[in-house]
């Protein structure tokens, strides 16, 4: 499963790419439907790190992450009159969501950091360098779900 979404993302990513540079005859567009791309970058495996912030309050980890997601895509929703928060928003991860060396993913071979974003909806991804950090192979092993 984390196999497939992960290369529906990349799929995904390039036909996203495609569609956006390609424009539309303005005589078949009727109306504009709105759009919400929300994205992350650099996570690095980093899973359950947290701040304080001056205020003494304990701030990000991935639950917060998914709720403030969560509500930034009901509150597009809710702006533009849609039935589903989900509707036009789309989730981007754009690289390097591996390879930052924290021993709660990397000791497991990264499978926690692939599955809490699997789990997050995101529909698509981007390769950074640091997903290459241990090679084509340990990479391809990772977007399989293989076991190490």
């Amino acid at each position: 499963m984390i196999r497939s979404k992960f290369l529906v993302s990349l799929s995904a990513t390039a036909a996203l790419f495609c569609a956006l540079s390609t424009t539309a005859d303005a005589k078949t567009t009727a109306k504009n439907i709105p759009v919400q791309i929300l994205g992350i970058n650099d996570l690095n495996g980093y899973i359950d790190s947290t701040y304080t912030n001056s205020a003494g309050k304990t701030i990000g980890g991935m639950a917060s992450l998914a709720y403030n997601l969560s509500k930034e895509k009901q509150t597009f929703a809710k702006t533009n009159n849609l039935k589903s928060a989900n509707t036009s928003s789309i989730s981007v991860h754009t690289g390097d969501i591996l390879g930052g060396g924290p021993a709660i993913s990397s000791l497991l071979q990264d499978h926690p950091t692939i599955s809490i974003l699997n789990a997050m909806n995101f529909q698509l991804g981007v390769i950074g360098n640091h997903e290459l950090n241990e090679g084509l192979d340990e990479f391809s092993r990772v977007i399989q779900g293989k076991k190490a």
